[in-house]
């Protein structure tokens, strides 16, 4: 078999290695929401619910970047929109500006949350997973 064979066959081995990186599990996204934050039906803010208050201030950082992820995915707000600066982050979470700045940066450095335009920050889909691990271990650290 050519080479030209295998690259058209629908046979071919590597073709399952090519994904969209881009893609989102939305179940996932929902259930790592659905205790900590819902979505304001007229304003589209965050609405916090009693778990949220119960995190650390990593964790809602990182349910708050989930909450801008879901925005997006079911278009609410366009891709260049999803990013948000530190200071806006810390504002809408109640985390300390400097806090908020140092647990974005190690989210960051762990390959979690990503930076876009300006120093903004946002979650790529395929960290879902990581997210999910992030937080189950930090609320087993709770108990």
């Amino acid at each position: 078999m050519s080479e030209k064979t295998i690259k058209n066959s629908n046979n071919d081995p590597l073709e399952y290695l090519f994904v969209d990186g881009t893609e989102v599990n939305r179940e996932l996204l929902a259930n790592l929401l659905k205790d900590y934050i819902g979505i304001d039906n007229k304003t589209l803010g965050p609405v916090f619910k009693e778990a949220f208050s119960n995190l650390d201030a990593r964790l809602k950082l990182l349910v708050y970047l989930l909450y801008r992820k879901a925005l997006l995915e079911t278009g609410k707000i366009s891709s260049e929109n999803e990013p948000e600066k530190p200071k806006e982050i810390s504002k809408k979470t109640g985390v300390n500006y400097n806090s908020t700045r140092s647990y974005l940066s190690q989210l960051r450095s762990k390959g979690v949350v990503d930076m876009g335009k300006g120093g903004s920050y946002f979650i790529p889909g395929y960290s879902l997973s990581k997210i999910a691990d992030e937080l189950k271990r930090g609320l087993k650290k709770d108990e």
